[in-house]
């Protein structure tokens, strides 16, 4: 017996109560289903029609009781046993831990529960899921039912916050002149324009592992300032092919007003606007920038250089195609390991930044230009 143990482990196999041989996490194949059913029949036959004992017949075969009690309900069901292709096909449901079908019933509970509160966890859906249908249903199957089920994967993210004044009737009216106007310009001819503040925290941001054995969180090494120093980067997008697809320039501490006139005129010195050019800005970030007058930049735009000035609608940022461009370049900071951050400088915040936004291409910017509704 222990030789035959021996053996069979070294196969990768194990040897059951029965003293059968079987795999771990793997089911037995169509000829061991047939071999047991038929000594089940010869059984029953010799026995004169009653039901032959499981336990003695599970010995017989080498396999377990629930393979014969298997074996028994489908030749009940079917009078014959099954391949594991009509098993798959024929099954009530899906089988295993959190596999049970979510069917209409379920999918339509949860779709209210998820619009009376999109942040439940998957255990509030469940508890509810049980309250409503008197079903229990295991967590694994609603998070299943949110990654499977629709085209678009409904996994957790970051939340969407939207100001109450985004749905003033003046500020809708705003928004659907601006893309009424947009519509009927050349997007190659509309540039976007905005800042986007980097602090030293941006590139340490990746969220290690707990340690298996000790719980404890890996520390990272990071210069002595990284969470006190703070850049500004000043940007700018288009997908014209004959300039650059992003101009930006970055500098320690925030903007004002003086700094965004001497980057908007030096992106003009490279000739990324050309005559006929329309730049859009955020309409708080421009009274900003030009210190409380934007006719002051719109008349200097238009006056020297023929770019014109339009404003972006109030609260809608997802309209500006530069926001998604800040949105990459912290995704791509992410793909850094912090033990090569550490090793930098005390600017490694900048260098990684840089290095990031050099590498957005055209292709790219057109694809946050379709985002964002521009193409």
């Amino acid at each position: 017996m222990y030789v035959k143990t021996d053996v069979a482990r070294s196969l990768g196999a194990e040897i059951n109560q029965q003293g059968g041989i079987y795999i771990p996490r793997k089911a037995y194949d169509y000829r061991k289903k047939s071999e047991v059913a038929a000594r089940y029949e010869r059984a029953k036959e010799e026995n004169g029609g009653p039901r032959h004992n499981i336990r003695a017949l599970s010995r017989q075969c080498g396999v377990g009781r629930r393979f014969v009690d298997k074996v028994e309900k489908e030749l009940e069901q079917y009078g014959r046993v099954l391949d594991p292709g009509e098993v798959y096909r024929n099954r009530e449901g899906p089988i295993g831990p959190g596999s049970k079908a979510i069917d209409e019933q379920y999918s339509f509970v949860i779709h209210l529960l998820y619009h009376d509160e999109p942040s439940r966890t998957l255990s509030n859906y469940a508890q509810w899921l049980e309250y409503i249908t008197g079903t229990a249903v295991c967590e694994s199957t609603v998070s299943l039912f949110f990654k499977e089920a629709f085209p678009y994967s409904g996994n957790l993210c970051q939340p969407n916050i939207v100001p109450y004044d985004k749905f003033r009737p003046s500020n809708l009216a705003k928004a659907t002149e601006y893309l009424v106007y947009v519509a009927f310009v050349d997007p190659r001819h509309i540039k976007f324009g905005d800042e986007k503040l980097l602090k030293g925290r941006e590139l340490f941001n990746r969220r290690p592992r707990r340690n298996l054995l000790t719980g404890v969180v890996p520390p990272v090494l990071a210069p002595p300032d990284f969470r006190n120093t703070t850049y500004a980067i000043t940007g700018f997008c288009g997908i014209d092919t004959d300039v650059y697809a992003l101009f930006f320039s970055i500098h320690e501490s925030n903007n004002d007003a003086t700094q965004f006139a001497l980057d908007l005129e030096e992106t003009l010195e490279y000739g990324v606007f050309k005559p006929g050019d329309i730049l859009v800005l955020d309409n708080a970030n421009a009274a900003y920038h030009c210190g409380g007058e934007n006719s002051i930049l719109e008349y200097w735009l238009w006056s020297r250089h023929g770019v014109f000035l339009l404003f972006l609608p109030p609260c809608c940022p997802e309209l500006n195609p530069i926001e998604l461009v800040w949105n990459t370049m912290v995704k791509r900071m992410k793909r850094i390991p912090p033990t090569i951050v550490s090793h930098i400088s005390a600017h490694a915040a900048v260098i990684a930044a840089h290095c990031v936004l050099a590498d957005v291409t055209h292709e790219d910017v057109l694809k946050m230009y379709k985002h964002s509704g521009v193409v």
